[in-house]
């Protein structure tokens, strides 16, 4: 089943406490509840799509540096693009980040000679 929503209250309130997190600003604290949620429930997108945001250059004021992974950005995407294809922010930053030459994410790493399987690129 695909959805945006969980079948688990607990991943439910796990989800909220990594929201809290990444909105003040702490990476780690935010990974591990978004992470909880997930075990709580790994069919529930949103916690994929916000891990994607956190590996994306998220700033995290815990250490003061921005955090960049984008393999594990893009993972996260796809994965809630799975669990939920109407998921528009992730199918946005997926298609922009994979399609389009020149976007920012783009520029930030060479994506390791991967091109986009989507018949326009």
């Amino acid at each position: 089943m695909r959805r945006s929503r969980p079948d688990s209250p607990d991943a439910q309130v796990y989800f909220l406490k990594g929201v809290r997190w990444m909105n003040e600003g702490y990476l780690n604290d935010a990974i591990h509840w978004y992470e909880k949620a997930i075990r709580a429930d790994s069919t529930f997108a949103g916690p994929y799509l916000n891990l994607g945001y956190m590996h994306m250059g998220f700033w995290d004021n815990a250490t003061n540096t921005r955090h960049v992974d984008l393999d594990k950005a893009m993972a996260a995407f796809q994965k809630a693009l799975i669990l939920d294809p109407n998921f528009g922010v992730a199918t946005t930053i997926w298609v922009s980040s994979t399609c389009l030459p020149e976007t920012p994410v783009r520029r930030l790493s060479t994506w390791k000679g991967r091109r986009c399987s989507h018949p326009r690129c």
